[in-house]
Formats: C-alpha cells, structure tokens, sequence
C-alpha cells in the first residue's frame, strides 16, 4: 500500500478536538466505532517534527499563531505527540488556555501549560489509513475522522459523566473543492455539536491522502478557532 506523504498538524489539532472529545464504547451499528487500517506512515515515526497554524476568527479580525509538535513515540500505531507554541496575541492565549479545561479525559491536563505566549501539551493519537482518532489513558478511541463513509453516517462516543455524544458526515466532496494551499482536494467534513459549554459545534475535515487538514471550533460568542495544514 502506498504510504501518505502529507504531514499532520498533529497536537494543534488535537487540543482542538479535546473541546469535546471522550472515550468510546463499543456498542451496535451506528454506534461508537474504532479505526482500523495502515499505521506504518512516515508522520507517524518517531521524531518527526512539524510546524502548525491556528487561526482565530473574531468578526472581522484574523489572528495567526505558529506551533511545533514532535512525534516522541509510537506503540504499535499509538504516537505521543508534544507540542510548544507561542504567540503575543492575547485573544488568541485566551481561547487556547480554555482548552485545558477539557484535557482530563486524555490524560492531558498534567501536561497542558500556558505562561505568557508559551503554550506546551502532549497527548496521544490513533493515526492510518482508515482515520484519526484521539486514545484516552485507558487506550479507547474518541475517532474524530473516517474517510470510508457516506453523507448522513453518524458514530458515537460516551464521556465519563455518561454523556453521550454524536458524529456525523455533512459532507463527502465529488470534486476537488477543498483549498489546501495551493491545492484542491476532495474531502470529508464531519460535524460535532459537544456537550461542553462555550461550543457550538467542532468541524473536522479530511482527506484520505493527506489525512486530517483541518478542525473548526464554532465558539457561543461567534468566533471560530481553526487549526489547520
């Protein structure tokens, strides 16, 4: 099988999905699920190291942060990513500083810190070629993208509070519609409405080839925050 090239924004992306992402049961069709599929990817080796955007949009404003996260290990398709960051916008401090308020459930809030403009965290992902998913300290998959679905497929995930959240397929592209730079690729858009407060939705989009491109975070007082390649 082919191996993707493409490198992922790993940990930003991550810590925009810990806004409501938690653990899966394994329950019937249409259920929680859990990936499958290639993880022998070169981003998924140890010591890879990518640089990250995040965006913050504020009516009309735009604001740009720069990261780096490193690949430290991999336990059979489990990498640890850690991530450092820093930015002078305090907008932007602010709205990544809430997000250690959703790391318990990935064992992440111990390692999540922010002083000044410096951001650090790590946390563990689940990355092949059948999807992304975020693993919890017990090892379960909270599964944030799958590229083999259809428009109107739903999946679930149950949090420790014994809520239970749902996924679903808003859009599978027939065309190459998607701007990723300077490129236009077909995607996957998959919509979440978390239980937390101060979220109104999380979009993830992504593409079998060059994996998860980019997570949306819808925010109650209008701003979105976009992680992206």
């Amino acid at each position: 099988m082919k191996k993707r090239k493409f490198k992922i924004k790993w940990l930003l992306l991550l810590l925009c999905g810990m806004l409501a992402m938690v653990a899966c049961e394994k329950e019937e069709e249409g259920g929680s699920i859990t990936l499958k599929g290639d993880t022998n990817l070169e981003e998924n080796k140890v010591g890879t190291v990518l640089n990250s955007m995040v965006r913050l949009i504020i009516g009309d404003k735009r604001l740009i942060g720069s990261g780096k996260s490193k690949v430290t290990a991999n336990d059979d398709g489990v990498i640890e990513v850690e991530l450092s960051m820093q930015t002078e916008s305090e907008p932007l401090k602010n709205v990544l500083s809430r997000l250690a308020g959703y790391a318990e459930e990935f064992n992440i809030d111990d390692s999540f810190s922010t002083s000044g403009g410096n951001i650090k965290a790590k946390g563990k992902l689940f990355n092949s070629t059948d999807g992304v998913a975020i693993v919890n300290s017990s090892g379960r998959q909270a599964v944030v993208m799958k590229y083999d679905v259809n428009v109107g497929d739903t999946w679930t995930y149950k949090t420790k509070k014994g809520t239970v959240e749902t996924f679903k397929v808003t859009k599978k592209s027939t065309d190459n519609d998607y701007n990723m730079g300077f490129t236009k690729i077909k995607v996957v858009q998959v919509e979440q409405i978390p239980a937390e407060p101060g979220v109104t939705k999380v979009v993830y989009t992504g593409n079998h080839k060059f994996g998860l491109v980019e997570v949306a975070v819808h925010l109650e007082d209008g701003s979105v925050i976009s992680l992206f390649k």
